[in-house]
C-alpha cells in the first residue's frame, strides 16, 4: 500500500503538511497538479497508518498535521471594582526557543482592540493591558465591543442602567434602531455569553443582564481561540531543503519510509 502527503508551499505555512491519504485513491498528486499553493511526497512503501506511526515512535504524537497548540495565560495584575476593569499580562505557556508561539504585541494587539482593550506594553512573550466592562471615562468597554457582539457597533446606543460593584451585576439598554441588526443574532450573543435577556422589542431596543465574572469568562474564551488561530503553526512540517527537492523535482517526490522520516521537523524543538 503506498500514499500520498500534500505539503503546503504558501508563503506563511510553508512546509506545513495538509493531508494524508492513500494513493492511488487520493483525489490529488496527477490529478490535481502541483501548483503555487502545494506540493507532494509519494511514499511508496508505506501506508496512512505506516506513516502516522512514525510520528507516534519518535515523537509520541498523534497525528502528523496536527498544529502547535500554544498554552495561553492570564495573569490579573491590578483589579478596578468600580468600572469591572482590570489589568492583565497575557502571555504563552509554551513558547519554544525559537519564539514559536510568543504573545507578542504585534500578534495581539489588534484582536484585543476589537474589545476595547488598551494595550499598555509589549515584551517577546507577555502583552499587558488593561480592559473593563462598560465606559471608563467615555471609553467604551468589552459589552460595547465589536468583539462581542460580532458585529460593528458603529450606530448601536449602549446605555448601563444600573452596576452594582459588590455583585458584577451589569444591566444595560442596547439601541439598535439604527442598525440592520438580526435580532436572533443578538439573543443569541447575549445567551452565549451567559446573559439573561429581561426585555426585547425587535429591530428597537434588547435589555439584558450580565455577571462581570461571566463576560471575563467569555472574553478569556473567545480570545484565547481566536490568538490561537493567530499563533498556531503545524507542529510537523518538511525541512525547507527537501521542499526544494520536491519543487525542482516538478512537484511530486517518491520517496520511502526511511527517508521520509529524514525530512521531518519537528517546531518544539528548533
Amino acid at each position: 500500500m503506498a500514499c500520498e502527503l500534500q505539503i503546503s508551499i504558501r508563503t506563511n505555512q510553508y512546509g506545513n503538511f495538509v493531508t494524508i491519504k492513500d494513493y492511488p485513491n487520493s483525489g490529488y498528486g496527477l490529478k490535481e497538479q502541483p501548483n503555487d499553493d502545494f506540493v507532494y511526497i509519494r511514499i511508496t512503501d508505506g501506508s496512512v497508518s505506516d506513516v502516522q506511526n512514525i510520528i507516534k515512535n519518535v515523537y509520541g504524537e498523534k497525528d502528523l498535521t496536527q498544529a502547535y497548540e500554544s498554552l495561553i495565560e492570564y495573569e490579573t495584575l491590578l483589579t478596578l471594582p468600580a468600572i469591572d476593569g482590570f489589568r492583565i499580562n497575557m502571555y504563552t505557556g509554551n513558547a519554544n526557543a525559537s519564539g514559536l508561539g510568543d504573545m507578542t504585541r504585534e500578534r495581539a494587539e489588534g484582536y484585543l482592540n476589537k474589545w476595547n482593550a488598551v494595550v499598555q506594553s509589549g515584551t517577546k512573550n507577555s502583552v499587558i493591558f488593561d480592559i473593563w466592562a462598560f465606559d471608563n471615562a467615555g471609553a467604551p468597554g468589552m459589552l460595547q465591543s465589536e468583539a462581542f457582539w460580532s458585529a460593528n457597533v458603529d450606530n448601536v446606543i449602549f446605555t448601563e442602567d444600573s452596576y452594582n460593584a459588590t455583585t458584577g451585576l451589569h444591566k444595560l439598554t442596547v439601541d439598535y434602531s439604527n442598525t440592520v441588526a438580526d435580532p436572533d443574532h443578538a439573543e443569541r450573543i447575549v445567551t452565549d455569553a451567559g446573559g439573561i435577556i429581561t426585555e426585547h422589542v425587535e429591530n428597537e431596543y434588547l435589555r439584558f443582564d450580565m455577571e462581570g465574572a461571566l463576560l471575563g469568562a467569555r472574553f478569556r474564551q473567545q480570545t484565547s481561540r481566536k490568538l490561537q488561530e493567530i499563533l498556531d503553526k503545524k507542529q510537523f512540517y518538511l525541512t525547507p531543503s527537501a521542499v526544494n527537492t520536491i519543487r525542482a523535482n516538478g512537484g511530486i517526490l517518491s520517496a520511502t519510509l526511511s527517508q521520509f522520516e529524514t525530512y521531518i521537523n519537528n517546531r518544539i524543538y528548533d
